[in-house]
């Protein structure tokens, strides 16, 4: 993961930035002053949009901008249409918006999904909750997140801000915040392996539209009480400001002032956390015209202990995440008991798959994604490392049920896809690729099972697991 994350951030700047949307500005008034209302297809839009003398270039760039000029994030449109008559939609019409104009373009266009890390909350997990395009002109592929591109959400409102990084993204870059579910669309030549993408620190966009190379951090996850990160810039950065919140907290945070020392084009970051914890953090570098870019990571310092949950509510599904990881990472049969008063379970490690959920929190250090599931038996459950721990419904308020296993399959992640990659002697990287699903075929078709490559409790008796 350091080779792959090395040879990313030490590419000359200029490979890096292929943003080409200041070419491109003599069309941004026509773009403002087209006025739209009451469209009845979409091919009426294009005609309203697109001169016949436009080149293709010249069509992606009036088509993307003027989506990200009119439709703000929102409610789901489910159809083009209905997203330019709305004004609004979610990351799949802006894509699906794009493509329908890019066709009638007889322009190549794909939407592309996956995972959108726009935060340190997302360091460590995978969420495939996102969309994005990729087009095709003159035979090379150009990146666009038309999304990201028009603003951002900031407390549930949609603030408009046009992004020029997401249009045409350099690969090398954007795939440090976007990973499609299919590889060949990172458009790199040694593509980045899941794990190593959700282990990585955040970089917000501004980060990634600088000249900034050689930069020393690699991993999202911090286990020290010291910090020290270099890197290289011929930007003139003044200082260096951390943010930091605990874990599970939100909302606005004091940021404080830490070293930076600079050597030509060669700077140093220090950080020394005094206090012991696990935590959020944002080092935020500042220029002398009071603009900054911002990395995000988490840390966790050396003598930090999980503390053990001292209250929760019984009908309130979130306030019981924390106590129910905490009870199997430490197999703690007192507080489970407190959990569930009628339960005549003597041993917490006596339960059904809690042993093996045990194993698979060994690293553990307190994180956790706050959601839970409804299952179609009207019980709750938490993911948790391919595992579910199950919840019902009773007059005490929710209980434990069981412990489940997740059927295995391609695109899963976390520990019990290690074990399985273990059992088959390949690389341990948590991810089910379709290497992975091969493996398993040809495990079934040897034990007469059905060759689906997908691992179930039938596979999972014959691999005695």
């Amino acid at each position: 993961m350091i080779r792959t994350l090395l040879i990313l951030l030490t590419l000359p700047f200029i490979l890096l930035s292929q943003n080409n949307s200041s070419e491109y500005k003599y069309l941004d008034n026509r773009i403002k002053s087209i006025q739209i209302k009451n469209i009845q297809s979409i091919e009426e839009l294009y005609s309203k949009i697109i001169k016949n003398n436009y080149t293709d270039e010249e069509k992606v760039y009036v088509i993307g901008k003027f989506i990200v000029e009119n439709i703000k994030y929102g409610k789901r449109a489910r159809k083009p249409i209905n997203c330019v008559n709305t004004k609004e939609g979610v990351c799949q019409d802006y894509s699906e918006l794009f493509k329908a104009l890019c066709d009638i373009a007889q322009i190549e266009c794909y939407i592309v999904t996956g995972n959108g890390k726009n935060s340190s909350t997302d360091i460590g997990f995978y969420n495939s909750n996102h969309a994005w395009n990729i087009i095709k002109i003159n035979g090379e592929y150009k990146i666009y997140d038309l999304t990201w591109a028009a603003g951002y959400v900031s407390q549930d409102v949609f603030e408009k801000r046009f992004n020029p990084f997401y249009f045409n993204s350099s690969p090398e870059r954007f795939i440090l915040n976007h990973f499609p579910d299919d590889s060949k669309w990172q458009l790199l030549d040694n593509p980045m392996s899941m794990q190593e993408f959700i282990s990585l620190p955040y970089f917000d966009s501004d980060f990634l539209n600088s000249d900034i190379t050689n930069f020393s951090l690699k991993e999202g996850v911090v286990k020290s009480d010291k910090l020290k990160i270099t890197f290289e810039s011929k930007e003139n950065f003044t200082s260096a400001s951390l943010f930091r919140w605990d874990l599970h907290s939100y909302g606005q945070a004091s940021g404080k002032k830490i070293k930076l020392t600079k050597n030509r084009n060669k700077y140093t970051i220090e950080v020394n956390e005094e206090i012991n914890g696990a935590f959020r953090c944002s080092i935020t570098l500042w220029k002398e015209d009071n603009e900054s870019v911002s990395v995000d990571f988490k840390q966790v310092t050396s003598n930090f202990r999980i503390p053990k949950p001292k209250e929760w509510d019984l009908d309130d599904p979130y306030s019981l995440i924390s106590p129910y990881y905490y009870a199997f990472h430490q197999l703690d049969t007192d507080l489970f008991r407190r959990l569930n008063k009628r339960n005549s379970i003597p041993k917490i490690n006596n339960i059904t798959n809690a042993k093996a959920l045990y194993k698979s929190l060994k690293d553990w250090y307190g994180d956790y994604r706050n959601y839970y599931v409804n299952d179609r038996d009207g019980n709750i459950y938490f993911p948790v490392n391919n595992f579910k721990i199950v919840l019902r419904r009773s007059a005490d308020g929710y209980v434990f049920k069981e412990i489940k296993k997740d059927i295995l399959k391609k695109g899963s992640i976390g520990f019990r896809v290690k074990e399985v990659e273990k059992f088959f002697g390949i690389k341990e990287d948590g991810y089910f690729d379709e290497e992975l699903v091969n493996f398993v075929k040809s495990f079934q078709k040897k034990n007469n099972l059905k060759p689906d490559g997908i691992i179930g409790d039938n596979t999972l008796k014959y691999m005695g697991k």
